[in-house]
């Protein structure tokens, strides 16, 4: 074998391949913020959008999460977890849409001990989700070190010690406020606005005080029923008060403030308001929400020349005194009577809710507007509940006769051509989308590489990261809708044919009861001239079966 002199002896150097390290996995990323309504008012560092812009910033340096979305509770208490985003974020968690969220400290998840330690230690853990709490220096995911076994709970129990404690002091704050006199309620009553020096003070609203002078007037003056006086007030097109309060701020509104009028039940409230003679009435009640209870009159914080009034005492008891004192009539006999309409009528003119009046032992329904702000475009819209029920039972009964007589093109709905094709291309669609999604998420792990090996700089990565999310989350919304879509057309014959069968049950006995109304009626309008327009719980469903049997039937004849 010749031998290879040095000189011409190829060198070869070996070069140590690192392999591009990957994260373990890469997590679904939420963010949540809340603010309490103790201090939902200021600008301070635990705002929203500071809580926002921490945690975003946290994100954007962690190389496994991707950030999909924020749930921001602003106004609510952290001493319960009775909160619309919160419980949106958990319904996404619950879908596996998420896996991971981040909080700027552990008191923003919330301040009761209990709740808070059972989300920590039991419930993410138990649905794999991953907890990072930045001030705290926490993440769930990272090795537990002996003093967080002490410090986690401990802080959790002194977030819900500083809620409970600062409750305490706030209510000792308002009750002290009561007792001398000072206005502690969020909005001043129509008539009045916060004095600027004192802002538990009442000061007059020149701008809307002569109306309630006004009102007064009519009823001591006139003796104008309350109906007359909203009816006036109407007519003279004067904003009732929420509308007022919600124009300037003061107290907004969910109702669309351009459709309120004024009402007798507005004008018997302000009539019988006594802060319009300098009164601060307060305590009357406690509790929230359906908790509330009225409390004994003996027990009220009640202050005298607490600020300027706009009608004299002498006034308010004359207009006090031209009410009838008459004892509440009881109604024992209401809960006896089945009133079978409720939540289904509506004014044809106006399209309000109806109300029910109870006479005896008769029910009649009549127009909201009518009755309280009487309205003239409803006027004459009424109907007792036994002639109602003789009408809404005989439409009822004939178009369920009808819909019975072709039950038998509903027998073989699954079999048809045209149902066939168009699950087929539910799928179809289905199945792309599935697809789209599943390279969108490679383009994603794919970015990502290059983001680690250098090919890409973090401003790069960072956008393209961002279009690929918004993608993915347009994709997903869109593979939602397609299979919710599918399900229900897949049980369309089942549907149909469940529907015959009540609608038989009905026929064998045609009894019109609340059970029955709920189900195969939408909505009932009443117009005038005794009208009735009854929109049915079961038109769709139908439309679309006769729709593929009809299909059907065509494809067979020719």
């Amino acid at each position: 074998m010749p031998r290879i002199s040095k000189r011409n002896r190829i060198q070869v150097k070996q070069v140590k391949v690192i392999p591009v390290r990957k994260a373990d996995k890469v997590y679904i990323t939420a963010g949540y913020s809340r603010l309490s309504r103790l201090n939902g008012g200021n600008d301070n560092e635990d705002s929203i959008e500071n809580q926002q812009k921490s945690i975003e910033a946290y994100i954007e340096t962690q190389s496994d999460m991707k950030f999909i979305k924020h749930y921001s509770d602003n106004g609510f208490t952290g001493s319960d977890f009775r909160r619309p985003k919160w419980q949106e974020l958990m319904e996404a968690v619950g879908n596996k849409k998420v896996d991971c969220i981040v909080f700027k400290d552990l008191s923003r998840l919330g301040r009761n001990f209990l709740e808070t330690s059972e989300y920590l230690e039991q419930i993410f853990p138990r649905m794999g989700v991953r907890v990072i709490s930045i001030l705290d220096d926490y993440d769930s995911n990272a090795p537990v070190r002996d003093e967080e076994g002490i410090l986690l709970p401990l802080k959790n129990l002194m977030n819900d010690m500083y809620i409970k404690d600062i409750r305490t002091k706030g209510k000792a704050v308002r009750e002290r406020k009561m007792k001398d006199g000072e206005y502690t309620r969020a909005v001043p009553p129509y008539g009045y606005l916060r004095a600027k020096e004192k802002g538990n003070t009442l000061q007059i609203d020149d701008e809307v005080a002569w109306v309630i002078r006004l009102i007064f007037r009519w009823r001591k003056g006139e003796q104008l029923s309350t109906v007359a006086i909203a009816t006036r007030l109407n007519q003279m097109e004067i904003m009732p008060p929420k509308q007022y309060q919600h124009i300037k701020g003061l107290k907004k509104t969910k109702v669309d403030h351009r459709d309120m009028k004024w009402s007798a039940v507005t004008i018997r409230k302000m009539l019988s308001n006594k802060v319009y003679c300098g009164y601060v009435i307060q305590g009357t009640v406690e509790g929230r929400g359906k908790n509330v209870k009225q409390i004994d009159e003996s027990q009220w914080k009640i202050k005298e020349n607490a600020h300027e009034a706009i009608i004299t005492v002498n006034d308010y008891e004359i207009v006090q005194s031209s009410f009838p004192n008459r004892p509440k009539k009881k109604r024992s006999n209401k809960e006896n009577r089945e009133n079978v309409f409720t939540g289904l009528l509506y004014c044809h003119s106006c399209k309000k809710r109806m109300i029910s009046k109870y006479r005896g032992e008769r029910i009649s329904y009549a127009c909201r507007r009518q009755v309280l702000e009487d309205a003239d475009d409803c006027r004459g819209i009424t109907f007792g509940m036994k002639t109602l029920g003789e009408v809404v039972g005989k439409l009822l009964t004939k178009q369920i006769s009808c819909t019975v007589s072709e039950k038998e093109r509903f027998s073989s709905i699954e079999k048809t051509p045209e149902y066939n094709r168009i699950i087929c291309e539910y799928q179809g669609k289905i199945k792309n989308l599935n697809r789209e999604k599943t390279r969108n998420v490679q383009k994603q792990n794919n970015l990502y590489e290059d983001y680690v090996s250098g090919i890409l700089e973090k401003d790069e990565y960072l956008y393209i990261k961002e279009q690929f999310i918004k993608e993915e989350q347009k994709l997903g919304f869109e593979l939602q809708c397609k299979e919710d879509a599918l399900e229900v057309y897949r049980d369309i014959e089942k549907r149909a044919k469940k529907l015959i069968q009540d609608m038989e049950g009905f026929l064998l006995s045609p009894c019109l009861t609340k059970e029955v109304l709920q189900l195969f009626v939408e909505r009932i309008e009443i117009g005038k001239m005794d009208t009735v327009y009854i929109t049915f719980s079961f038109t769709n469903i139908l439309n679309e079966a006769y729709k593929i049997a009809e299909q059907g039937r065509r494809e067979v004849i020719c």
